[in-house]
């Protein structure tokens, strides 16, 4: 892959989709290599029959009969060989809605998310029985939904959307299990691995994903920039030249598709849409939205609203009240008990909260605030590092030091040495 390799945005028509933008089903052929592509919406492959070689984030992934392929947002993907066509089926799916539909199955105890194995391992190869069993599953999508291209309607029946979160957490699972198998690299050395493979475009490889994963933070591209170890001006031209957007035309692209989900399945206003995702108010949110999607907001919600509301708003607006307090206020008495008592939940609702939104329980969360401002500290100040402890939340500094090495790897003394700050993800 080439330096600076132009890739097209594939975009997400949410009124297009079956069932209000949640899944979509089709068939599909490939003859010859592809242009570099951009996804927005998370899909799977099932590879029917043909070879070939797909590049993933700097990756060549193979592609034969049985092979499932998984696309995440903002995963850059290009055909770079094709032996023989290759035929296969495409579920496109709302990545964040089975998600959410995983954890009210799931053990929020249990840290694993399978949203990071999806991320770093692209594809896995299946027997002549899973790939039965794989087209089986496909097959009953198809019947529930039809097929995009050929504009063939699903059977209308009760519970569709239940069923197809169901089929895809099926498809889901036997990709897990099969990574676990075939002793898939762990994420951090799977993305290292895929860095490397990229060479010159290794900034690719994360980029993209890192500020889809902070939307709302508002993020400028100073941050963003830190985070990479380079500088404002050649994350802006890797970003122009790859994507032919501007820094904030990539981030109010990104910003487009929550809109839309947040309008589909939620009850909030479009001033707390507006808040959620870093606009600078409701007017901000309208105008750019509007001129993406030629509809306003409301107009949007009035035509393709779903009575299916996948979020509870209000707990929603709970828990951004309560992110922003702890933002606020990281530096008192940020106790689980303090901050549950203040918000009228139990210890219990508050971790389960903080572990559904943040994928980080309520302490984690709070270290991982508390460390992150005390790096600024190191890097912008002369304080000792018993002050910063103090000033951050910490009682004492032995507390401090043994949760700055847990996320950090080094001690305080060390990075303030090293002069690097890079910010973690939530």
């Amino acid at each position: 892959m080439t330096k600076y390799k132009r890739a097209d945005i594939q975009p997400i028509d949410y009124s297009s989709m079956k069932l209000e933008g949640l899944f979509s089903f089709d068939r599909e052929v490939i003859e010859a290599p592809t242009l570099p592509l951009l996804h927005q919406a998370a899909r799977f492959l099932l590879i029917l029959e043909g070879e070939g070689v797909i590049n993933i984030n700097g990756r060549d992934c193979p592609l034969t009969k049985g092979t499932l392929l998984a696309m995440m947002p903002w995963h850059f993907s290009e055909v770079t060989k094709v032996e023989k066509p290759l035929q296969y089926y495409i579920l496109k799916y709302n990545v964040d809605i089975v998600n959410r539909f995983v954890k009210t199955l799931h053990d929020l105890d249990d840290n694993s998310n399978f949203l990071d194995l999806l991320y770093s391992k692209h594809t896995i190869s299946c027997d002549k029985s899973e790939l039965e069993i794989l087209k089986n599953i496909f097959t009953s999508i198809k019947e529930e939904l039809g097929e995009e291209s050929v504009f063939t309607e699903g059977k209308k029946r009760p519970l569709t959307e239940v069923f197809v979160i169901c089929k895809i957490i099926e498809i889901i699972t036997l990709f897990i299990r099969k990574s676990e198998q075939d002793e898939a690299l762990p994420p951090e050395e799977a993305a290292a691995e895929a860095e490397e493979a990229a060479g010159d475009d290794k900034a690719l490889v994360n980029v993209f994903k890192y500020i889809y994963s902070h939307l709302g933070r508002g993020l400028s591209a100073e941050n963003v920039a830190n985070v990479f170890f380079t500088s404002k001006s050649t994350l802006t031209k890797y970003i122009k030249k790859t994507t032919g957007l501007s820094y904030e035309n990539l981030v109010n692209e990104m910003k487009i598709g929550k809109i839309m989900e947040m309008l589909l399945y939620t009850e909030l206003s479009i001033n707390e849409i507006a808040f959620i995702l870093g606009f600078v108010d409701q007017a901000h949110l309208t105008k750019v939205f509007s001129r993406r999607i030629g509809k306003s907001p409301n107009k949007y919600r009035q035509i393709f609203g779903s009575k299916l509301l996948l979020y509870n708003e209000n707990d929603i607006r709970l828990f951004y009240k309560i992110l922003d307090y702890v933002c606020k206020g990281y530096s008192g008495d940020l106790s689980i008990e303090v901050v549950s008592s203040e918000f009228g939940l139990t210890n219990a609702q508050l971790n389960e909260m903080f572990i559904y939104h943040v994928e980080k329980s309520f302490a984690d969360f709070v270290n991982f605030i508390r460390i992150g401002n005390a790096c600024k500290m190191l890097l912008n100040s002369n304080k000792n590092i018993t002050s910063i402890a103090f000033e951050v939340g910490y009682n004492n500094s032995k507390t401090f030091l043994r949760n700055f090495n847990k996320l950090r790897g080094m001690a305080p003394s060390e990075f303030r040495l090293s002069g690097n700050l890079q910010e973690f993800d939530l």
